[in-house]
């Protein structure tokens, strides 16, 4: 099994990267190769929305116009069995490293008048969301953004996990029900629980 962890936190060894460490666990340990790109450390522009990537000798590729480090990230998502995308709440919202690659992701769809093809249909992505307030205060709006997103794409909503009130990460990893719900959710995504 492929796992490719698109990392959203701009903070290397931050809270959501702690949580990361703990879904993991499992599935390390089930032998899962897994990759970790950190999106904030790539070079990703925002989508131009030129509609190259709607040119008919594209329609079985990506196809994006824009020459950046997202190119090698479409490859790895299609090669990917699941795809587990993890970020902080900043400003309500996922953090703008991560919704760039999801404002990518539109060249995976290929458009004939009002249909189209999702280059990723039935791909497995999960959501992994840290935050400082409560689920109430961001977690859900970046919740209801992975549910929109996955069903545009057309791809399995493999499960989401918001460990929320994390202010700081001593708070963090003094929380023994964090950590156990976070590697409850690695076992589950891998099929173990």
């Amino acid at each position: 099994m492929k796992v490719l962890v698109l990392q959203g936190s701009p903070r290397k060894k931050g809270n959501t990267q702690e949580v990361v460490d703990w879904a993991l666990g499992p599935v390390g340990e089930s032998g899962a190769d897994v990759e970790e790109v950190f999106v904030a450390e790539k070079e990703i522009s925002g989508c131009r929305e030129c509609f190259a990537c709607q040119a008919p000798e594209k329609r079985a590729v990506p196809g994006c116009a824009v020459r950046d480090d997202m190119t090698d990230i479409y490859i790895k998502v299609l090669d990917a069995n699941l795809v587990i995308m993890a970020t902080p709440v900043f400003c309500w919202g996922m953090s703008a490293q991560l919704k760039a690659v999801c404002d990518r992701f539109f060249c995976f769809h290929k458009f004939e008048g009002h249909n189209y093809t999702s280059l990723l249909r039935g791909k497995r992505f999960a959501l992994i969301v840290t935050a400082a307030g409560d689920e109430f205060d961001g977690a859900d709006l970046v919740v209801e953004q992975f549910q929109r997103l996955m069903e545009y794409m057309k791809a399995e909503d493999a499960g989401r996990l918001a460990v929320c009130s994390v202010e700081s990460g001593d708070k963090l990893r003094a929380d023994p029900a964090a950590r156990a719900r976070a590697e409850a959710f690695g076992r589950k995504l891998i099929g173990a629980d």
